[in-house]
């Protein structure tokens, strides 16, 4: 999964185009599994954590702005993911790359 991670992330879609990256993004999330090294997920996340590659309801975000939908009734104007297929593994998936949850989110406050 890393060698095609290091191909897809060169890609001017993963960027421009949310339902590539959503593509992108399901074949990771596939491709995670109990197998997958420490290593490899920090290599993985290393990857993406800068690009803005995430699509949210604020358009293409990194990972560390965008944020899951179950903020969206304290914080409705936060980018929230936007998936049109969303998925337990991709959940997992988005995880891994640093999309924040609520208690992500109040915790930056203490």
């Amino acid at each position: 999964m890393v060698k095609w991670a290091e191909f897809i992330i060169r890609k001017p879609d993963l960027v421009a185009v949310p339902t590539f990256s959503e593509k992108v993004y399901q074949i990771l999330a596939g491709g995670l599994n109990d197998n997958i090294s420490q290593n490899d997920i920090r290599i993985i996340h290393r990857l993406f954590e800068q690009k803005k590659c995430i699509p949210t309801t604020s358009g293409m975000k990194i990972p560390k702005e965008a944020y899951f939908k179950d903020i969206r009734n304290l914080f409705p104007d936060l980018p929230m993911i936007k998936f049109q297929d969303f998925n337990s593994s991709v959940g997992k998936l988005m995880e891994l790359l640093g999309i924040r949850k609520v208690t992500k989110f109040f915790s930056t406050f203490k």
